[in-house]
């Protein structure tokens, strides 16, 4: 009975996910793009079907696109949100950056709106209200 509360307790202790560099708080995991609209209107952008999703680990970001075949196109960039109420998200590497996400480009930087352990809302800091666009983001796991 020993070894078995033994193996049981090495099992829970020795099988984690990867938090590399320590907790990143909120932001680790992959969320859905479940929405983008026009900040200075609140209109919806047309053609976003809702197949983006962005991922965080460590100090790194992956924003993918899927279609309804699984094909997928995928953009690695940084990330960090050390400025207070802001997420600096960038693609510093060329051969890295074919983002599809609409208002993405290779570097942006987003004010955060609204955050919890599930959902948060982002919207672009600093641009034309024309061209700012808000993003309404759901944690998948």
């Amino acid at each position: 009975m020993k070894y078995i509360v033994l193996g049981f307790v090495a099992t829970v202790l020795l099988s984690a996910c990867t938090h590399n560099n320590g907790d990143i708080g909120i932001w680790f995991g992959t969320w859905h793009v479940s929405k983008i609209a026009r900040v200075v209107d609140g209109e919806p952008v047309q053609g976003y079907e809702g197949h983006h999703f962005m991922q965080f680990q460590s100090g790194v970001v992956r924003v993918v696109a899927t279609d309804s075949l699984h094909n997928f196109e995928q953009s690695f960039g940084m990330w960090d949100d050390k400025s207070e109420g802001l997420l600096h998200v960038y693609f510093p590497d060329d051969d890295q950056f074919v983002c599809t996400m609409p208002g993405i480009e290779r570097d942006n930087v987003f004010t955060i709106e609204e955050s919890g352990a599930d959902r948060v809302i982002l919207s672009h800091a600093g641009r034309p209200d024309e061209t700012a666009l808000r993003y309404w983001l759901v944690k998948q796991y």
